[in-house]
């Protein structure tokens, strides 16, 4: 009797022990979400894939591939949106360029590069707008006595 005793505290402690297991990880909707997040992906549609693995993930939480794989494509997005709003600075589109390190932002708070984007696009949209502002004084010719 002592051996089964010991021998149960022994299965019991190892029970214990192992991580809990879910029986069935995935489901079919997730695994449909993460599947369409992948096909996003593989074209570089990264607003696109953030939204199909943030779906899967909603349907499954706890589901390490589709954490993963939301990393992954809210980390893209918002580099994507960084090199957007460069290229669109570039050509002197700065209210444009503001939206989309305003969007990598939101997708990557993390994301100093887009913060600091953000902060110096900002700035040249003020420059421009004290420019426009700033009265432009001209020589008046001296009057006639």
């Amino acid at each position: 009797m002592p051996f089964f005793n010991r021998l149960l505290a022994v299965v019991m402690a190892a029970l214990m022990a192992a991580p809990a297991v879910p029986l069935e990880a995935r489901t079919r909707k997730g695994d449909r979400f993460f599947a369409e997040g992948k096909t996003h992906e593989q074209k570089k549609e990264w607003d696109d894939a953030l939204e199909s693995f943030g779906k899967a993930l909603s349907e499954d939480p706890a589901e390490i591939t589709y954490q993963m794989a939301e990393q992954r494509a809210r980390f893209q997005a918002a580099q994507a949106h960084v090199d957007r709003g460069l290229a669109l600075r570039n050509q002197g589109q700065l209210g444009e360029a503001l939206l989309e390190f305003q969007k990598a932002v939101t997708f990557n708070p993390g994301s100093i590069v887009a913060d600091q984007e953000v902060r110096r696009t900002a700035e040249m949209i003020e420059r421009e707008r004290r420019k426009v502002r700033k009265p432009v004084r001209r020589a008046c010719p001296p009057s006639a006595p």
